[in-house]
Formats: structure tokens, C-alpha cells, sequence
């Protein structure tokens, strides 16, 4: 497909395509490009710190407070589902959780990267109205 960068970013590389031109500074630790907007979130809800790649899990607290709120199945939504995404999803499985794609909310630059990144987690794909009807079950 095309070729994979390495770009120095804040304490880690970054790989993939979308390293290149962002110079890995999408992110940048201790930068307002790392903080949440206000009026994103309530006070009572559970925001996650420290995140500064493209992998939800690097740098932030997230494990933790999933793990401290017994969570054990996540549904990814998003944007760059083949970047963030994907990178996060990996990571979560691979710390024991229990994945899903949510296929129509997430997007990307273009439909060969939506359509591949939704091969790769083939069975671990569900639409917005498969949770919906788990929800209700």
C-alpha cells in the first residue's frame, strides 16, 4: 500500500501513515492539542488523562479507571478508525478486554481504510443498531 513512517513524537515513535503528516504532534504532551475542550464532559463523568498518541491506552490513565469500574466490554467509536481506533482496540484486547468495533461510528480518510480496518476485526464488528439491540436484551 504505501510506505510506514517513524516520526519522533512526545516520549515514543509513532508508526503508520497518518505519523508522517502530522509530524507526530497530534497529541503533544502537556499542550492544549492534548486537553479537552470544555463543556465535553460533566463533572461527574469519568474523563481520561494523559493521552498523548494515537493509542487511547499510552500515557493515560485509562486502564485504570476501567479497570477500577469492573468495565470489561468496550465499544470503540471514533475518528481515524484505522489510527486511533484501531491502535486502541488492539491494546485493549491485548490487556484482556472485550472489543468491538462500532463500524458506522467511526470513519476515516477513505472507505479502502474504513473497509479494512473492519476486515481486521472481522467478528468484532457490530453497528450502532446491534448495541442498541443488546442494550434492550
Amino acid at each position: 500500500m504505501g510506505k510506514f513512517f517513524n516520526v519522533r513524537s512526545s516520549e515514543k515513535f509513532q508508526k503508520g501513515w497518518l505519523a508522517y503528516p502530522t509530524f507526530g504532534n497530534v497529541f503533544t504532551k502537556g499542550t492544549w492539542k492534548s486537553e479537552l475542550s470544555e463543556g465535553v464532559y460533566e463533572e461527574k463523568n469519568h474523563v481520561v488523562k494523559g493521552r498523548y498518541a494515537f493509542d487511547a491506552f499510552i500515557g493515560s490513565d485509562l486502564e485504570n479507571i476501567l479497570r477500577e469500574n469492573n468495565v470489561k466490554n468496550l465499544f470503540l467509536c471514533g475518528f481515524t478508525t484505522d489510527q486511533c481506533v484501531a491502535k486502541t482496540m488492539r491494546t485493549a484486547i491485548e490487556k484482556g478486554f472485550h472489543c468491538y468495533l462500532v463500524s458506522d461510528c467511526t470513519a476515516t480518510m477513505n472507505c479502502f481504510f474504513q473497509w479494512k480496518t473492519e476486515r481486521k476485526f472481522r467478528g468484532k464488528t457490530v453497528t450502532y443498531v446491534d448495541v442498541l439491540n443488546g442494550l434492550k436484551a
